[in-house]
């Protein structure tokens, strides 16, 4: 039986399926989707989350706020194939203090126009794995200090 906190469920019904595991297929798709994710924009993203990051290390208030748009200027950067982990209250009182002003100042806005680009790409099919991308982006932009990113193993 599939669970949703099991993260080796859709392998393991790949497998009772008969489908055969092809994590080398799967990669490479995944670099290709990367390359058209940049191509479409994710550059551009990439960039304003680098910018703003460096803009709010330049003071001592800001650097946590800073490191967490590091984190999300590299997930914009390669989004597909990453997963994005719900660590909750991994940092504590300071990790709720740090989401709640992050919220206020910036991560609503920031969110909304995620969901905004994901409602433009969705309206083709096409580009509906971008849109995928983009509410990704828009989960970790409402509170960045309760998510970590686990990037995909090539192996």
């Amino acid at each position: 039986m599939l669970s949703i906190d099991d993260p080796h469920g859709v392998t393991r019904a790949r497998k009772a399926l008969g489908i055969p595991d092809q994590p080398g297929a799967t990669w490479v798709l995944g670099i290709v989707g990367n390359i058209l994710w940049l191509i479409l924009g994710g550059a551009i993203i990439a960039a304003a989350y680098f910018a703003g990051a460096v803009a709010l290390c330049l003071t001592i208030f800001g650097i946590p706020f800073g490191t967490q748009l590091f984190k999300l200027g590299f997930l914009a950067l390669w989004p597909v194939g990453t997963e994005v982990l719900n660590q909750g209250t991994a940092f504590g009182c300071l990790g709720v203090l740090g989401n709640v002003i992050w919220f206020l100042c910036d991560g609503a806005l920031v969110s909304a126009l995620h969901l905004i680009l994901a409602g433009l790409f969705a309206i083709t099919i096409v580009l509906l794995p971008f849109a995928v991308q983009h509410c990704k982006l828009a989960t970790i932009a409402l509170a960045p200090f309760s998510f970590q990113i686990a990037w995909p193993n090539p192996d």
